[in-house]
């Protein structure tokens, strides 16, 4: 239901999900609402009209989360599947209704549910949470993985995809390097590496 918040009165209701309604989103220019329910669907609505512009199907299983991107171009949805799916929502008659990018190997920790999802206004960076504390970057246009951030009671720790790491505080055994089926502590295999994994202390995270 769409609400005037100053005079107290129901402007629209919108109606086609079947099932409870878990995320809805303006755009930037508040003309349109995406929403993400328990049918697994993304529907995006003309708020002003009051009716469904489309239903952007995908998902196996309800959608969490729901986000647009600065220009309005671009709506990410999160679901149950483990995935994040980008959307073009520049419709038209060529336009298509299949994600433009699906996100979820990439992800390195396995089980993630992408909660949470946001657009960073200016870069474009879709930085996506989940349940255990973890945040994901993924770079803008081309969706790429390029940082992970994770968060424990005493410390944090930061990981590129090259495997490459920064921790700060006490991280106990969140995180480790692996080859094959053998798994070592941090720094462990620092020195017998012809570059260091960890990240030295003039890295900057990429937003």
């Amino acid at each position: 239901r769409i609400w005037d918040a100053l005079a107290g009165k129901q402007r629209a209701s919108l109606e086609g999900h079947a099932g409870s309604v878990w995320s809805v989103a303006w755009s930037s220019e508040g003309g349109q609402l995406a929403s993400g329910g328990e049918d697994g669907t993304v529907r995006v609505w003309d708020a002003l009209a009051g009716k469904q512009r489309a239903s952007l199907e995908g998902h196996a299983g309800r959608v969490w989360s729901v986000a647009w991107s600065s220009e309005g171009g671009q709506l990410a949805s999160g679901g149950d599947d483990g995935t994040v799916r980008v959307w073009d929502v520049r419709f038209g008659p060529k336009r298509r209704r299949t994600p433009v990018a699906t996100l979820r190997a990439q992800i390195p920790l396995p089980g993630i549910i992408p909660l949470t999802l946001a657009f960073h206004p200016r870069t474009g960076t879709l930085w996506v949470s989940g349940v255990g504390g973890s945040i994901h970057g993924f770079a803008a246009n081309t969706f790429e993985h390029r940082v992970s951030l994770l968060s424990t009671p005493r410390g944090w720790a930061v990981t590129t995809p090259e495997g490459r790491y920064r921790t700060g505080g006490e991280i106990g055994d969140a995180l480790w390097q692996r080859i094959g089926l053998h798994r070592f502590e941090l720094d462990e295999l620092d020195p017998w590496l012809a570059s260091p994994m960890r990240l030295p202390a003039e890295w900057r995270m990429p937003i």
